[in-house]
Parts: structure tokens; C-alpha cells; sequence
């Protein structure tokens, strides 16, 4: 004998499977939100982790009618849509989401090191390469202050390359040249790091906004 399916109360035309999988989905992705948001709010680190694949979610949750607040972000796991192209169709939004590298931590680390290690390619042999920690907190900080848009990740990766060779020189080789030299980019005066000329002007911008 076939067994008879039990449908939810007010969604008689929704096959109940279908409920049960959104449930499922919903409540995996919101978990994986959670997780995010506690992470940004634990690890200064990782602070801005909320600005990728979470952010879109927030969006779309925002969008299928869940509301944020000062506490919580956005949820996907509210009453589903009366309709299984609704359904359908906001399952495709929270696989996107769980599909995205950027949902996890560990997702976010790779993704940094596959950019970090992207740039280091752009650099002259012998240039200082970047970590993936220093990825992260430099372009972020870059992006902050507009650095991006006026100089280019290229130019700001040889001035970053850079910086951290002249720090060394400053602080472990004690080169008082150096070092006077770094204090004055950051008193906003006229320095000569390089002969690149751009380079230059975004090293200087690194010191004196940095």
C-alpha cells in the first residue's frame, strides 16, 4: 500500500518533500550565517567576513521577507513561500550562498591565498611577497581609503612589496636613513623611495594614511 503524504497546514499544495528540504537548506545556510557573524565579531582578523558571500545572503534573505536587526543578521529559515516556484526559486538563492567559497572561514582563507599568491606573480624576482594574512589586511585597508581606485592592485602591491623591505631596513637593520625617511612620508613632506614614479606616490599615500 502506497503511503498516504502528510501535508502542512497552509501549504496543502506544496509536496511536503519539497518543505522538507527547504527547512533543511534554510536552516544550514542560516548556520553558516551565524557562524560568520560570530567569527567577524571574535577575530579582528577576520572582521570584514561578513562583506562577501554573507553580505548577498543578507541581501536575498532581506529580499524573501526576513528582517535584521542590531543583533542578528538576516534569516533564511522564516515561513517559506506559498508556492513551490517560490520555494524553488529562494533554494536557488540559498545554494548560491552555500555554494560561494566565501561562506566559510576556510573558504575565505583560500580564496585570500589564491589572490595573494596571484599578485606576488605580478612582482619583480627578489621583491618582498606578500602572506595571505597580509593580503587580507592591506587590500582591505587599501580599499578603505580609495587606494585601489587610484593607484591599482599592481601598483599598490610593488609599494606594499616595498614597504615591507624599508620596514625591515628601519626596524631589524636599525638604518636611521630609512627611518627618517618613512617619518617624513608620514608628516605628509616630499620623499624619494624609487625612481618609479608612481610607485613612489602610492608609497608615500601608504605612509601617510597608513
Amino acid at each position: 500500500m502506497a503511503k498516504t503524504q502528510k501535508y502542512v497546514k497552509g501549504y496543502e499544495n506544496i509536496p511536503p518533500e519539497l518543505l522538507a528540504e527547504y527547512r533543511k537548506l534554510a536552516d544550514r545556510a542560516d548556520k553558516r550565517m551565524l557562524r560568520l557573524e560570530r567569527l567577524a565579531k571574535a577575530d579582528p582578523e577576520f572582521a570584514n567576513v561578513t562583506d562577501y558571500a554573507y553580505k548577498k545572503a543578507q541581501e536575498d534573505a532581506i529580499k524573501w521577507g526576513s528582517k535584521a536587526s542590531a543583533e542578528k543578521g538576516a534569516r533564511f529559515a522564516i515561513n517559506p513561500p506559498k508556492t513551490a516556484k517560490e520555494i524553488n526559486a529562494k533554494m536557488k538563492d540559498i545554494r548560491a550562498f552555500l555554494d560561494k567559497p566565501t561562506s566559510t572561514k576556510s573558504g575565505i582563507v583560500k580564496s585570500y591565498k589564491k589572490r595573494a599568491e596571484g599578485l606576488n606573480k605580478l612582482l619583480p624576482k627578489g621583491e618582498e611577497k606578500l602572506t595571505w594574512q597580509e593580503y587580507r589586511k592591506f587590500f582591505k585597508d587599501a580599499n578603505a581609503k580609495n587606494m585601489d581606485s587610484r593607484f591599482g592592485y599592481r601598483t599598490l602591491t610593488k609599494a606594499f612589496s616595498m614597504a615591507k623591505k624599508l620596514s625591515k631596513k628601519a626596524k631589524e637593520e636599525k638604518d636611521k636613513k630609512v627611518l627618517n625617511q618613512i617619518l617624513d612620508a608620514r608628516k605628509g613632506k616630499e620623499v624619494k623611495f624609487t625612481d618609479n614614479n608612481v610607485v613612489n606616490e602610492a608609497l608615500k599615500a601608504l605612509y601617510k594614511e597608513g
